[in-house]
């Protein structure tokens, strides 16, 4: 799990009170699941979200690139039968709903295309969460602790005190 998928788990485990599971492998060819996050506080009993991690500071995403950084290749990523089943296997479940989620920069939607590109993402299923507003949760939740053990609340918790 790298430094970003870290910021995103401390964020569903303080934030969102969801448990997580990350690198979840779903194929032959070892394709993983950057997040998988569940909470029990869901209107159904059970929320499953289903989430890719995506920091891009120079980037911008691509309609035409089937790579990393292509729209198709993420989409078809999240959307795969393969994943999906690997998911209801986990959470021992046929018939709850699976939350597809994005986590990216503002950046990489490209300051001029960002409505489209959220739209878009929207009609297929997919939601957008972003790390602005997510580093912004996990400093006022790390403000209102007198202590922590995790490395990225402690990491805010200094900037705060230090005023930075």
């Amino acid at each position: 799990m790298d430094v970003n998928e870290k910021i995103v788990e401390c964020w569903l485990n303080n934030c969102k009170e969801m448990f997580t599971m990350s690198d979840v492998v779903y194929d032959k060819y070892f394709s993983a699941i950057d997040l998988l996050a569940v909470s029990l506080k869901g209107e159904s009993g059970i929320e499953v979200w289903d989430i890719e991690v995506k920091f891009k500071s120079r980037m911008t995403i691509s309609d035409t690139d089937n790579r990393q950084n292509g729209y198709r290749y993420i989409r078809q990523q999240l959307v795969s039968d393969d994943r999906d089943k690997r998911v209801r296997e986990i959470v021992a479940s046929s018939d709850c709903e699976i939350k597809k989620v994005l986590i990216t920069t503002r950046h990489f939607l490209s300051r001029k295309k960002a409505t489209y590109w959220e739209e878009r993402f929207r009609k297929d299923g997919i939601t957008l969460y972003f790390f602005d507003d997510i580093i912004v949760e996990l400093r006022e939740h790390a403000k209102g602790l007198n202590k922590s053990n995790d490395d990225i609340l402690q990491v805010l918790r200094l900037l705060d005190h230090l005023s930075i």
